[in-house]
């Protein structure tokens, strides 16, 4: 499973074995002061994006970097029917999705960290 927790003033999101060779990514740190929004967001089977170094198996698994008109998202989530999304700015992405175990408490737990730094200066 997917972790995504807060140390100091970022968002550390750490992948699996397994998910880091599928996503060709070990895992992201973000400031938190980059963190624009988080919330969750439900599993959508329509994929309309050109996959760069990623993988992605319909209806299995979808994990990597997915080239949007709006710029580039990292996915790493499989059977989930609810995921959390994290809008950045400043940033090499524009959006991070990810499978939680507890996405509703982990995205709302984000997101008061985000905008506590965004109001502090952070």
């Amino acid at each position: 499973m997917r972790t995504i927790g807060i140390e100091g003033d970022e968002v550390v999101i750490e992948f699996t074995q397994w998910d880091k060779i599928w996503a060709f990514s070990s895992g992201l740190r973000i400031p938190l002061n980059q963190v624009r929004s988080v919330y969750t967001t439900p599993r959508s089977n329509k994929d309309r994006t050109k996959r760069l170094p990623g993988t992605y198996w319909p209806n299995k698994l979808m994990a990597g970097t997915f080239l949007l008109v709006e710029g580039k998202e990292l996915r790493n989530f499989r059977k989930a029917p609810v995921l959390v999304k994290l809008e950045l700015t400043d940033h090499k992405f524009r959006s991070v999705v990810v499978e939680v175990g507890h996405p509703e408490a982990t995205a709302e737990k984000l997101d008061i960290a985000a905008r506590e730094a965004r109001a502090s200066g952070a």
